[in-house]
């Protein structure tokens, strides 16, 4: 009886061992496994876009006389400065944005406006933001700052690494709403890969 309890005892011991001998390779198969399957932590990229911009802006409830000499439609143009942070070319791209716009000129006018955007673009190139804008305008009271907030939408298309945005943007305040449809493209001036 002692023999056998003994045998089973030596046959116990000898399956832990083998156990824990196998349990890192095990653990080294499923790290590599993981890392085949993409489910390790991803690569993070930064990439620096800029490019221009043109469009126009509707003025849609303000005074006709809100700007002097200058229509409801103002055409817009300008540069857009991008920052982008995304996996590595996996997953929605998060964004912050400087768009400084120059309208009016096809009056003789300059009508300056500054926006700072954040948002997010999605693998489709479906991209959506918000943020404040400030701008010049004149009234019957004189010269003035004005500031907004606006909301934008839109999508981008990819052209062999030029991208081509088109995005409708809504700007609103307590002096009225303003309604922009812009275009251009961007060039990708910078990729770098984010320090874990």
């Amino acid at each position: 009886m002692l023999r056998a309890i003994a045998a089973k005892g030596i046959t116990l011991a000898c399956c832990v061992a083998a156990l824990a001998a196998a349990a890192p390779r095990a653990r080294a198969q499923a790290s590599d496994s993981s890392r085949i399957a993409g489910l390790d932590e991803p690569q993070m990229i930064e990439r620096d876009l800029s490019g221009p911009r043109v469009g126009f802006t509707l003025r849609v409830d303000e005074p006709a006389g809100s700007f002097k000499d200058v229509g409801r439609v103002v055409s817009q143009f300008g540069w857009h400065f991008e920052h982008v942070i995304s996996a590595d070319h996996h997953g929605p791209q998060f964004l912050t944005e400087f768009v400084p716009l120059f309208g009016g000129v096809e009056y003789g006018k300059v009508i300056p406006s500054f926006n700072f955007g954040i948002g997010a673009r999605l693998p489709n190139g479906f991209e959506f933001g918000v943020g404040p804008s400030v701008s010049a305008w004149q009234d019957n009271g004189g010269s003035s700052l004005r500031s907004a907030v606006f909301f934008a939408v839109g999508r981008s298309y990819d052209y062999g690494g030029v991208r081509v945005p088109v995005n409708l943007v809504v700007s609103t305040n307590p002096k009225g709403t303003r309604i922009s449809l812009l275009t251009g493209y961007a060039i990708r001036r910078a990729s770098r890969p984010v320090a874990p």
